[in-house]
């Protein structure tokens, strides 16, 4: 009786570890197959404006951010994100994440295991980063010069995501604030996640979904 009973917990920990692997290859491989399908691009007026897209972490890990001329978007952009724009300033980024994530101040190789499990597997609270630069590293930044009507369409969509409430962190760096997001973080929409759809929506082709930066970053 005990030793049936042991079969068949290890057949249902057997079929449980097959599903997690077959999940997670699932996941891994869809935005590669949809890679090969992008949307079409909608941005081929004569271009004028400049769009910058930052890689921070060049692994499978990797995190996105999408980065501005400050003398390009101040007229479009809201009070209560251009009243932080310093003196010497020239450049300003948006990237989206989980709210306990960011305010951590842990970046990815000091990960608390149980807010990204908790980050991934539920909808958690989401925050806008925006960051105010009078340098970047440009080693780190892929441009991409787009039309007038899908550079304030990008930024729209960006806008979209932000509410004004300032959300303080004590452990974020001077140039950054953070904006609490009308949007939540999951598996399925992450950092990169958001990155892809709003250039996407702005008429840049992308594909259809992807968690990860290689696909943005293969198509920017």
């Amino acid at each position: 009786m005990l030793q049936s009973t042991m079969e068949r917990f290890v057949s249902i920990i057997r079929k449980l570890l097959w599903l997690f692997i077959l999940s997670l290859l699932l996941y891994i491989l869809t935005p590669k197959f949809l890679a090969y399908f992008p949307t079409k691009e909608r941005c081929s007026a004569p271009k004028e404006k400049i769009v910058m897209l930052y890689n921070d972490n060049p692994t499978l890990l990797s995190h996105t951010e999408l980065i501005f001329y400050i003398k390009d978007v101040r007229e479009l952009l809201p009070s209560y994100i251009t009243k932080f724009i310093g003196k010497y300033d020239r450049y300003i980024s948006f990237s989206y994440g989980d709210k306990a994530f960011m305010l951590g101040g842990k970046g990815f190789d000091e990960m608390d295991t149980e807010v990204v499990l908790k980050a991934l597997f539920s909808d958690t609270p989401a925050l806008i980063k925006v960051g105010y630069y009078d340098d970047i590293k440009k080693e780190l930044i892929k441009s991409k010069k787009i039309p007038r009507k899908c550079f304030k369409k990008l930024i729209q969509d960006i806008l979209s995501y932000t509410t004004p409430q300032l959300v303080p962190s004590q452990n974020a760096p001077y140039y950054y604030r953070y904006f609490l997001s009308n949007s939540s973080y999951n598996l399925f929409f992450t950092c990169n996640s958001w990155t892809l759809k709003v250039l996407r929506d702005s008429g840049i082709s992308m594909p259809l979904w992807s968690p990860f930066a290689d696909e943005i970053l293969s198509k920017f």
